[in-house]
């Protein structure tokens, strides 16, 4: 690089840092509230348990049911998440992952916070897109 570009990329590094590692969390959740706002669900995968954390604390919150696995994986950082709009799902839902999990093979490789399956009723006569 410093043959190629000396005199900017320490620059540009810096600026892809910024945007991919430490604002990461903050701009996903920036990407969530401004584009995908209209979402009735939203399935996100390899979630940090920190970023679980702070998108509580968020309006998202207040727009959508959150789920996480019974058993985060704060280690790994690979968890899965589902949200589902208040608007459209009646609150009541009911949790699948275990019984699905007991159907796979024993060999299958699936580690906790892989899987995550709820079962949701929609509130009556609101389609859901």
């Amino acid at each position: 690089m410093n043959e190629v570009s000396p005199d900017s990329w320490h620059t540009i590094k810096m600026s892809l840092c910024e945007a991919l590692y430490k604002k990461k969390v903050e701009r996903t959740l920036e990407i969530m509230k401004e584009t995908y706002a209209d979402a009735d669900v939203i399935f996100l995968q390899e979630a940090a348990a920190v970023f679980i954390e702070q998108m509580g604390a968020t309006d998202l919150s207040e727009r959508y049911h959150i789920f996480s696995p019974e058993k985060i994986d704060a280690k790994r950082d690979q968890n899965s998440l589902v949200l589902a709009s208040k608007a459209k799902f009646s609150g009541v839902f009911s949790e699948c992952t275990a019984s699905a999990i007991e159907l796979l093979p024993g060999d299958a490789p699936v580690s906790p916070g892989d899987l995550l399956l709820k079962w949701a009723r929609r509130v009556r006569n609101r389609p859901v897109t």
